[in-house]
Parts: structure tokens; sequence; C-alpha cells
């Protein structure tokens, strides 16, 4: 197939300096929009990504394989990112500017307005979250990285909705929301704990009150998060910093140590078993 890659405003040498550099910024977390990345949606702001549009419904690991193989598309070094960027929504200017994209979950609108729909992403220390796009969290923690959006100490938020079927009736009914709290685990260490803001603990907990208001914060802690500190496995560290945050952040949801402490060491005994 034969691909208009003549709308890429830059030479090939120019390409390898450019996604050399982006593959450093997509990893370093910082508040400068990175010039590598300017300089690349530059270039390619008049490309046409619809020729692209057979790879769209493919993972992102297959997309990479054919771009391999295909000897036009691996001529230029930079598009298989950048058409990853594109099909996310990342290269969109109006992005964070975006109420679908972008939420500010410090807001109490988040829990008066039940019917919102927050997607999967990142909440950042000031208690952002920013929605991911089709191929998951690492793309979009690289996408902010190399926004200048700081990324230090993030919380990844995932969540699904699960389903029954009711077989007399042969119908589906949707039940309540499962959400999940926890480090970024595609590109951070398993062992490093996580020490969470007051606007991160707030964030958190108006998402358990928007989607889970009858489970209590500190069940909700204890069964909804890892890395934390609340899990068994988790950095005692990270228990009493967070607690600590919890506590001062959402002071009318109470937590009991004591009972938080046993939910902890039972776990690491059924661990060992």
């Amino acid at each position: 197939m034969s691909y208009n890659l003549g709308q890429i405003e830059l030479s090939i040498s120019d390409e390898r300096l450019l996604k050399a550099g982006l593959e450093k910024d997509a990893l370093k977390k910082g508040d400068t929009e990175s010039y590598y990345f300017i300089r690349a949606k530059e270039a390619y702001k008049n490309f046409d990504f619809s020729q692209l549009s057979a790879f769209d419904k493919l993972e992102v690991n297959k997309v990479r394989e054919l771009f391999s193989q295909d000897e036009e598309l691996s001529s230029r070094p930079l598009l298989f990112v950048m058409y990853i960027l594109h099909r996310n929504g990342f290269l969109d200017e109006k992005y964070f500017k975006d109420p679908k994209r972008v939420f500010d979950l410090t807001s109490k609108e988040i829990i008066r307005g039940r019917n919102v729909n927050v997607p999967e992403g990142i909440i950042t220390q000031d208690g952002k979250l920013y929605g991911i796009g089709k191929d998951g969290h690492i793309w979009l923690f690289n996408f902010l990285n190399l926004s200048g959006i700081d990324t230090s100490d993030n919380v990844r938020y995932s969540a699904f909705c699960q389903s029954s079927n009711n077989i007399e009736n042969f119908t589906t009914q949707q039940t309540e929301r499962k959400q999940f709290f926890s480090r970024l685990k595609e590109i951070e260490p398993d062992a490093s704990p996580l020490y969470i803001s007051d606007n991160q603990a707030v964030a958190i907990n108006h998402l358990r009150l928007c989607y889970n208001m009858a489970t209590p914060l500190q069940t909700f802690l204890m069964n909804n998060t890892a890395d934390l500190g609340f899990a068994g496995s988790d950095s005692p560290h990270a228990f009493k910093a967070n607690l600590d945050t919890f506590w001062k952040a959402c002071p009318n949801d109470p937590l009991d140590r004591t009972t938080m402490q046993a939910y902890r060491r039972a776990q690491q005994t059924h661990n060992k078993q």
C-alpha cells in the first residue's frame, strides 16, 4: 500500500533526532513541555492520519510490528509514535480543555453530578484526573510528561462496570463501578510505595462518593487500593503517611487505625500460607 508521507515536514535525520528526544522526555517528570514534542507536532500538523485507519482497531504492539515490517512506514522513524499519540487523541490541542477527558476531582461538582462518566486515567498531585486513550495508562503517562504535566507520585485509576445477566427476563443489569487506585505499574518498580497528596486523597474519596457511596472510606481503601499502605503487602511507611493524609483531607469519613492494621496483618498471614 502506498502512503502520502510527503506531508511530513521533516528530514529523516531530523525525525531520528526528534524520536530520540521524545523517548527520553516521555519518561522525564517535570513542568515544561518537551521541545522535541513541540517540533514533532508542528512537523506532523498537516499529516493525514486517516490514511492509517486500517491500523485503528489493532493493539499497539501489533501496530508496532506491522510498521516495522512495512518498508515505507518504517522509513519514517517518528511515524509510529505520532500515529499512536494521534489515535489516543493526544495530538488534539483541545485535550486539556475537554470536560470528558480532564477532571478536577477536588471539586464537589463531581459528587453532585452522579451521572458523570469519569474515564480511567492518571490522578496528579493537584487532584486532576487525565483520561486515557485507546492504548492505556502508559501512553497517557508519556503524553503528560511530554506536555509538561508533573507526574510525580501520580495515582493510576482503573475502573470497570460489571454486568449480570437475568436469565428469566433475558436482560443485562449493570452493577456498581469497580474502582482501583495504585502506582503506575507499567513504568514504576513494584517495591516503591506511593505517597499521595491531600488533593489526591480528596480525589479518591470523591470518586468513591460518586460511584460507591454505600462503601465506607475505610473499607474502600482496604479493598480498592494497592501501594498506598492499606494492603498487607504494602509499605508500612506508606500506611502511616497516607492514613494521616486521609484523616486530614477527609475529616468527615472516619478511619480506625487499629482495624486497618489488623486487616493488613491478616492479609500478610494469608499471603504467607
